[in-house]
């Protein structure tokens, strides 16, 4: 439900450990997660971290037929 939120800030994470450690497993990594396909947005999905999150950690939000599952 906010896979463009999380996967904003799964790359931004990244590209600041690349940036202090240069590791070329995390650059290939960062190269391989940004070739997916990004699903269509929807109207559910956010686009910017919602109120609470941390430069830490965003939750990834799946729908299910249960309801939402948050990670």
């Amino acid at each position: 439900m906010n896979f463009r939120e999380w996967r904003s800030h799964i790359f931004k994470r990244l590209s600041h450990e690349i940036d202090v450690s240069g590791d070329a497993t995390l650059v290939a990594l960062l190269d391989e997660l940004k070739s997916y396909p990004v699903p269509f947005e929807g109207r559910t999905s956010r686009k910017a971290a919602g109120p609470g999150h941390s430069d830490i950690a965003v939750p990834l939000i799946l729908a299910s037929e249960r309801g939402r599952c948050h990670f």
